[in-house]
C-alpha cells in the first residue's frame, strides 16, 4: 500500500510531538507543592505560674526551744534521752552533780556562813558587856546575813546534791548539747526541748532571687529522706542578709502540725513567686528565629508565622503573647521546625 506524502508527513509531526511531551509530564508530575504532616493543640488562656525551689532543713523555732540547765557549775553524770527523741512532760532527762570547785564554793559558803553566826554571837556579848559599840554589832549582822544568803542561794539552786532534771513540756528533744562526764559552766545549756508542732524548714535562697520572696508566699514541701512526706507551708520570713557559711538568704518556712518532718532531715521547697491568667502553650511550640522566638498557627490548611514574646514558664508549658494570636488558633506542637509561612499543612489525628 504506498501512502501518500501528506499521510508520511502527518506521521512523522505525531511521532515527534510524542517524543516531546513525554518529558515536559514528568517534569510536571515532579511539581509537586509540599505538604507538611502536623499536630496542633487550641490556644487558650489558663493559669500559670512560676516556680523557684530551695533546699533546707527542718529546725526547730528559735522562739519555742526550751532550754535544759542548771545554775552552778556541773557534772553530766547519766544521759536519759537521745537527740531527735519524743518526750512527756515531767519525764527524766538528765542526771548532774555538783562539779568539784562548787562543792567546794558550798563547802566554803557553809564555813562562812557558821564563822559569820559565831562572830555575830561574840559581838552580841561584847555588846551587852558594854566592849563593842553599836557599829560593831550592825556590822557582824550583816556579815552573818550576807553569809547565810550565799548559802542559801547555792542549796536553793541544788548545788547541794545530784539533781534528775525532768522535762517541763512534753515534745520533741531538739538537740543534746552536753556528754557525760563533762563539766558545764552554771546557766549553760544541756539539752534543748521544743513542742512537736512548733518546728519548721530553713530554706536557702540565691540572692539574686530573694526580692521575688516575701511573707505569706505558699511553699510546697517534700521531705527528701522520707518517702511520701509531702505539705504545703508558707513563707514567715525572708531575712535580710546573706548566711556567711551557705552564701545564701535563710527563708523561714512554717510547716502544718500534722507534717511528720524529722529534725535536721533534708527538705525541698518550690515556692510559687508569680501566677497569671494568659495564653499558654507547651514549650515545643516556640522556635527560635532571628527576630525572636516564632510560633505555627494553621489556618485554612495553610501554615501561619506568628512573632511572640514569651513570659513565664513551666516544665511543659510557656506564656506567650503577640499581636496576631487569636484565643482558639490551632498552634503547631509536632512538625513545626519544617513549616514555611504559607506553606501547605495536613493535621494528624
Amino acid at each position: 500500500m504506498t501512502r501518500s506524502p501528506l499521510t508520511l508527513l502527518a506521521l512523522v509531526l505525531a511521532i515527534s510531538a510524542c517524543h516531546r511531551s513525554g518529558p515536559s509530564a514528568e517534569k510536571a508530575a515532579d511539581e509537586v507543592t509540599p505538604t507538611a504532616t502536623v499536630k496542633t493543640v487550641k490556644l487558650g488562656k489558663e493559669l500559670i505560674a512560676a516556680t523557684l525551689t530551695a533546699y533546707g532543713t527542718v529546725v526547730a523555732q528559735p522562739s519555742e526551744l526550751v532550754g535544759v540547765s542548771v545554775q552552778y557549775e556541773s557534772t553530766v553524770m547519766r544521759l536519759l534521752v537521745s537527740a531527735g527523741e519524743s518526750v512527756q512532760e515531767g519525764q527524766p532527762l538528765i542526771v548532774v552533780e555538783p562539779s568539784p570547785d562548787t562543792q567546794l564554793q558550798l563547802a566554803q559558803a557553809t564555813s562562812a556562813a557558821e564563822s559569820a553566826q559565831r562572830q555575830l554571837e561574840q559581838t552580841a556579848r561584847r555588846f551587852e558587856m558594854q566592849l563593842a559599840i553599836n557599829q560593831d554589832l550592825q556590822l557582824a549582822r550583816q556579815t552573818a546575813r550576807d553569809a547565810a544568803a550565799k548559802l542559801s542561794s547555792l542549796i536553793a539552786r541544788g548545788a547541794g546534791e545530784r539533781s534528775t532534771l525532768k522535762a517541763e513540756l512534753s515534745g520533741l528533744l531538739a538537740s543534746v548539747d552536753v556528754h557525760i562526764g563533762q563539766i558545764v559552766p552554771a546557766g549553760a545549756p544541756l539539752l534543748a526541748l521544743v513542742p512537736a508542732h512548733k518546728i519548721e524548714v530553713l530554706l536557702g535562697v540565691e540572692p539574686a532571687n530573694a526580692a521575688r520572696l516575701h511573707a505569706g508566699q505558699i511553699v510546697s514541701l517534700h521531705a527528701v529522706n522520707q518517702d511520701g512526706v509531702d505539705g504545703r507551708g508558707a513563707i514567715r520570713l525572708v531575712t535580710r542578709r546573706v548566711n556567711p557559711q551557705t552564701r545564701l538568704v535563710d527563708t523561714i518556712v512554717t510547716v502544718p502540725p500534722d507534717l511528720p518532718l524529722l529534725l535536721n532531715g533534708y527538705v525541698c521547697g518550690n515556692i510559687r513567686v508569680e501566677e497569671k491568667d494568659a495564653f499558654v502553650v507547651p514549650r515545643e511550640a516556640i522556635l527560635p528565629d532571628d527576630d525572636g522566638p516564632v510560633l505555627f498557627t494553621v489556618c485554612d490548611g495553610h501554615a501561619v508565622k506568628h512573632q511572640v514574646t514569651t513570659g513565664l514558664e513551666t516544665a511543659v508549658l510557656t506564656e506567650v503573647s503577640g499581636a496576631t494570636l487569636r484565643g482558639g488558633d490551632e498552634v503547631v506542637t509536632t512538625g513545626n521546625y519544617q513549616l514555611q509561612d504559607g506553606m501547605l499543612v495536613r493535621r494528624s489525628e
